[in-house]
């Protein structure tokens, strides 16, 4: 009788990785996102690394998971991530992180000094919001809790009704963008 071995041999110099996307664009989020790249080769690895990140952003290398372990608080970070295989074929994209734009008010707490000369309606306050940088923001919108005595007018505050002496108002207003 005669034994034979049996001997699988791969060509992983055949083809290289190639990512899913030239480019890809993620929200900033504790979880960035996750590259994929394939490769044609048959039982091919692809291991993928960072270049150029910031430091706190870190990648699975079997997974191309990309999660932060920092805060960041730029407008976009961007950075490149590469993929190579058994045959060390190394392709690169880029990667681009942005930071949605969270609007704010101009203070957290407004003080309104009012006395019983006024004519009603009065416009008592001009609302604005405001991006991460305080940069005004266009197209805004404010809504304000039920009540009698104020309302809201695109971006004014409005006294509708007399107030009574002495007595302190509180009431939410709503920012929208």
């Amino acid at each position: 009788t005669t034994n034979y071995l049996s001997i699988t041999i791969y060509d992983y110099w055949k083809h290289s990785p190639k990512f899913s996307s030239n480019k890809y664009l993620f929200q900033y989020n504790k979880i960035l996102g996750q590259i994929s790249a394939y490769d044609l080769d048959q039982n091919d690895r692809i291991i993928y690394k960072l270049y150029l990140e910031p430091d706190g952003i870190k990648i699975d290398p079997y997974s191309g998971l990309i999660t932060i372990h920092k805060d960041f608080f730029p407008q976009t970070i961007e950075f490149f991530a590469s993929a190579s295989d058994y045959a060390q074929q190394i392709v690169y994209t880029k990667i681009q992180i942005i930071f949605p734009i969270q609007p704010k008010f101009t203070s957290n707490l407004y003080f309104i000094s009012l006395n019983s000369s006024m004519k009603i309606p009065l416009e008592i306050l001009h609302l604005e919001l405001v991006d991460s940088l305080n940069q005004p923001l266009l197209l805004t919108k404010f809504k304000i809790d039920q009540t009698n005595f104020f309302e809201i007018n695109q971006n004014k505050l409005i006294l509708k009704k007399q107030l009574y002496p002495l007595k302190i108002y509180y009431f939410n207003i709503y920012g929208y963008w």
